[in-house]
C-alpha cells in the first residue's frame, strides 16, 4: 500500500487492530515501535558518520607520511597509485558524512505524511504555527504515516551512506596495501 492510499485512509481504517488487543494499546505499541525504529536510524546514521571521521583522519595521516617539511612529488608510480585510492578513499568518507539535502521551492507545504521530519519542518514558506496546526488538528493515523514516511526515508539515507563506507573502507585498504609495497620494495 503506498503513502497516498494511505493518506486516503480514514484514522479508523489506517489504525485498526483484529490481534485481540484493546485499539488504544494496539495505536501505543504501533507508535511506539515506529518512533524506536526512528531513533535507531538516527543512531546508526551517526554511527556511520563516525566511522567515515575516523577512517578519513587516519588516511589523511597516513597521506601526510609523517612531518615531511613540504609536500613532494611522488616518483614511485606504485606509490601514487597507493595514494590516488587513499584520496578516492577520503572522497567517499566526505560523501558518506554529507547529508544529501533536496531543495525546495519558496511556499510549498509538505503533504501531511511527510511533516514528521527535520527536512520539511526547515523547509522555506513551512512555518511554526503551520506545524502547531498539525501537530494539534492531525488524527493519529497521520502521525502514525508521518513517521513511517520518514522512517523509510532515513533507511535510504542510512543505506547509501554504509554503501560509501563500504566503498571507503575498499579504496582506503587497497591504498594502504599499495603504500606498504612501495615503502617495502
Amino acid at each position: 500500500m503506498d503513502i497516498a492510499t494511505l493518506e486516503k485512509l480514514e484514522a479508523d481504517d489506517a489504525v485498526r487492530t483484529d490481534e485481540g488487543i484493546s485499539r488504544g494499546d494496539s495505536v501505543r505499541a504501533r507508535m511506539l515501535f515506529l518512533v524506536s525504529q526512528n531513533n535507531t536510524l538516527v543512531n546508526q546514521t551517526q554511527f556511520a558518520d563516525a566511522k567515515a571521521g575516523a577512517l578519513m583522519t587516519v588516511l589523511l595521516l597516513i597521506s601526510i607520511k609523517g612531518s615531511a617539511p613540504g609536500i613532494s612529488v611522488i616518483q614511485d608510480p606504485i606509490e601514487l597509485a597507493s595514494m590516488v585510492l587513499v584520496i578516492l578513499s577520503i572522497g567517499f568518507c566526505l560523501a558518506t558524512i554529507m547529508p544529501r539535502v533536496m531543495g525546495f521551492k519558496a511556499g510549498s507545504v509538505p503533504p501531511q505524511n511527510e511533516r514528521y521530519t527535520w527536512l520539511y519542518m526547515a523547509m522555506p514558506g513551512y512555518s511554526k504555527e503551520q506545524h502547531g496546526a498539525f501537530a494539534r488538528q492531525a488524527e493519529f493515523g497521520a502521525l502514525l504515516n508521518s513517521v513511517a514516511s520518514s522512517n523509510v526515508g532515513a533507511s535510504r539515507v542510512l543505506s547509501k551512506k554504509f554503501a560509501m563506507l563500504r566503498w571507503a573502507f575498499i579504496t582506503g585498504l587497497a591504498g594502504c596495501a599499495l603504500l606498504l609495497v612501495a615503502v617495502n620494495f
